[in-house]
């Protein structure tokens, strides 16, 4: 419950680095970490950087998107911006591809949009999806690398679902899955980041995210 562990609602992006999970607040300048059990560990935040919508991490470096053309180049580290990226398209959601060394991007209803660091696209997929929030990129699973997207639907409390991408074909796979399965219904609940990485649960892959509305979880 992340309203009750960050001391307020608006939390939105999303990620995980191995070691800790990290959530933004859309509508401030504030990132929130908390270690696997659930406990705060800070509250920072970046100079120069406001309004995240979500995060990625390529093993080194947080990225974020404010949903505008810009991505943030962050060292959590040292809580400092590193530099930007001027994307072709607007960035709310975003994800590391580490195959292409790249980043999956886009907003609501765009195409996810591939780019290199430099901002120049280097391929697209067509979704169909129109409340795009949150990606992540999976290079774990059997037959892929696959590209995972968390939209919103048809609105708050409806179905959640991730849906799942083959990159090589740009291709929905036809699996979509809706979490609200697991967490039950909320009336309030909708589509926030997500990411997708290894050390959550000792030998297993996850995918995880933040799942907006009264109260916002992780």
């Amino acid at each position: 419950n992340l309203e009750i562990i960050t001391g307020a609602l608006g939390n939105a992006g999303a990620e995980f680095d191995g070691t800790g999970l990290y959530s933004t607040r859309w509508a401030s300048n504030l990132i929130h970490e908390l270690d696997l059990t659930g406990n705060l560990v800070r509250e920072f935040s970046v100079a120069g950087v406001t309004g995240l919508r979500d995060l990625a991490y390529d093993g080194t470096y947080f990225y974020g998107g404010a949903a505008a053309g810009t991505i943030f180049v962050m060292d959590f580290a040292t809580n400092t911006l590193l530099g930007t990226i001027t994307s072709p398209v607007l960035v709310r959601y975003i994800a590391y591809d580490e195959g292409a060394d790249g980043f999956w991007v886009g907003n609501w209803a765009d195409p996810p949009t591939l780019i290199d660091r430099s901002g120049a696209t280097l391929g697209t997929i067509t979704s169909g999806l129109a409340g795009q929030y949150g990606a992540a990129y999976d290079s774990y699973s059997t037959g892929g690398p696959y590209l995972w997207i968390f939209d919103q639907g048809a609105g708050a409390g409806l179905p959640q679902f991730i849906h799942q991408f083959d990159i090589a074909s740009g291709t929905a796979t036809g699996f979509s899955y809706d979490v609200l399965t697991d967490l039950g219904p909320n009336a309030s609940a909708i589509a926030g980041g997500l990411w997708f990485g290894e050390g959550v649960v000792s030998g297993t892959v996850s995918i995880g995210g933040v799942l907006q509305g009264t109260p916002d979880v992780h």
